[in-house]
């Protein structure tokens, strides 16, 4: 914060127009504008003059479906191979990591090659 709580009052009451003042005050302060309302109230400043606080936006519940053809145990022994080199780098046992690396590029390539297909086909 750039400016202290009497600086904040006294910018506020001095400016012409008070709501718009409060966005003014928390950009250059970098706060949001519910801060410099809370600094405001704390000061004494009636909540009347102040611009109503917006009411939090909730996240709606994001449902992802399966997408239809996925093999899941497939996909399942993939992540194990990643898993497992991860895990193999961690132990700095180099000569099983770069097997397990390859064998993971091998299948990322296959789904590279995999999805451009799902790409054309949705191209049309």
């Amino acid at each position: 914060m750039q400016m202290d709580k009497g600086e904040i009052l006294r910018s506020f009451n001095n400016a012409e127009s008070k709501k718009k003042q409060v966005s003014i005050l928390a950009e250059l302060n970098a706060v949001p504008k519910d801060t410099i309302i809370d600094i405001l109230i704390e000061q004494g400043v009636d909540e009347k003059e102040l611009p109503k606080r917006r009411k939090p936006k909730v996240d709606k519940p994001v449902t992802v479906s399966e997408p239809k053809g996925i093999d899941t145990a497939k996909a399942a022994e993939h992540l194990e191979v990643l898993i497992t080199a991860l895990q193999l780098y961690r132990q700095q046992n180099l000569a099983e990591f770069d097997a397990a690396v390859a064998k993971a590029e091998n299948i990322a390539k296959r789904i590279d090659n995999a999805l451009e297909f799902v790409r054309e086909c949705m191209r049309g």
